[in-house]
């Protein structure tokens, strides 16, 4: 389809150490959550390679599209029932030990058995955003449109109001 649309992607991977050579007008990052990844424990925006990565190598009138943790939706939900919720044997289990409602940070304990069968624990502490801290954050990087969706697992839309009920939020960000 790219083709005969006329489009030219590009692909790379990388820890947020890149040296883009040329700069495009879409950044969109296939790691869920980027944000609740990226950032230090406190509201600090994210370690200074990403944000170098991201201003040289968007262009203006150019979009960062992403999803990330919804802050509002453990206000108004036990993160463990989210996660009981719809357990398949052989799916990865995770375990909520602390919601810091200071730091919008969730400390879990996540199982996962890999493909030879060894099941790995993991520590996890991730991070939430509500809607006006990210944009507070994307507007520090120099983007001057933020919008925020609900961001409804395999069918993103524009269609869908953030609410209480999205574990996630879709951002899409123009600079």
């Amino acid at each position: 389809r790219t083709t005969s649309s006329n489009l030219s992607i590009s692909e790379s991977s990388s820890d947020g150490d890149m040296d883009f050579r040329a700069s495009g007008n879409r950044f969109i990052p296939l790691l869920d959550q980027i944000f609740a990844l990226l950032t230090t424990p406190f509201p600090v925006p994210h370690p200074p390679a990403y944000q170098r990565l991201w201003r040289s190598y968007l262009k203006n009138n150019s979009k960062f599209i992403f999803t990330t943790l919804n802050g509002l939706f453990p206000l108004f939900h036990s993160i463990n029932d989210f996660h009981a919720e719809g357990v398949v044997e052989g799916n990865a289990t995770y375990d909520s030990k602390n919601f810091d409602l200071m730091t919008f940070r969730d400390h879990n304990i996540t199982k996962v058995v890999d493909d030879n069968g060894t099941e790995k624990v993991l520590e996890c502490n991730e991070r939430y955003y509500v809607p006006s801290e990210i944009t507070w954050l994307l507007k520090t990087l120099g983007f001057t449109k933020v919008e925020i969706f609900g961001a409804k697992l395999g069918a993103l839309s524009r269609e869908d109001k953030l609410t209480t009920e999205d574990f996630e939020m879709l951002v899409i960000a123009e600079r």
